[in-house]
């Protein structure tokens, strides 16, 4: 009983908000099985833990594919359920903050974004993306005072990019090229704002 909860907790923690246990249950099944036509001793030893874990990383390879690549186009809801387009932001360096409102380790980032945003005004497209609706962010962004530029009900985009676990930091150049990624494991190390490689790289294509 206590390894089911363990999972399902899991599940919640480590997926993106949006998508139901169910269906990232049925998505591991299939990748499961997939795994099992090569290795299916190994697979059989696997623990619910092990799986979520590996098909997590495996999901993600999708992302760091794109590194170098320009990001895929979306086309996204604003807080006035405006269809937004990514060919917008093209002209500037662009940070995307993935994020969720349950979710701890975003929540600890929102000082550095809204400092970005303050500090590179009118020079940096500083953005968040998320799979909540408005309404499921709205305490979030005014207990924080999270006010910048938010786009909404993001859960296929953020499948067709392999984002499952949250947070996610994407830097771009002005022609949405995505330079660097900064996960959730990468957070504790960006915390120092100056010294960070994420504003190294900003300043960096900010001179080009």
């Amino acid at each position: 009983m206590r390894c089911v909860i363990l999972v399902i907790a899991l599940l919640y923690c480590l997926t993106v908000r949006g998508q139901t246990s169910d269906s990232i249950k049925a998505k591991i099944a299939i990748f499961k099985d997939q795994l099992r036509e090569s290795n299916p001793e190994y697979v059989e030893l696997m623990s619910e833990e092990e799986l979520l874990r590996l098909y997590n990383a495996h999901s993600e390879d999708k992302l760091y594919a794109i590194k170098g690549k320009p990001l895929p186009l979306f086309s996204l809801e604003d807080e006035h359920g405006t269809e937004i387009l990514s060919d917008i932001f093209k002209g500037k360096p662009t940070v995307i903050l993935f994020w969720n409102s349950y979710c701890q380790p975003c929540l600890d980032l929102i000082p550095i974004i809204v400092d970005i945003n303050n500090r590179y005004t009118n020079t940096v497209n500083v953005i968040t993306i998320t799979s909540d609706g408005i309404v499921d962010t709205s305490p979030s962004v005014d207990l924080h005072n999270f006010h910048i530029y938010h786009l909404f009900r993001s859960g296929d985009y953020n499948e067709e990019l392999g984002i499952n676990t949250l947070p996610k930091i994407l830097l771009l150049d002005r022609e949405l090229i995505l330079k660097r990624i900064v996960s959730q494991k990468d957070v504790r190390k960006d915390l120092g704002l100056e010294e960070s490689l994420l504003i190294q790289d900003l300043e960096k294509l900010l001179k080009m």
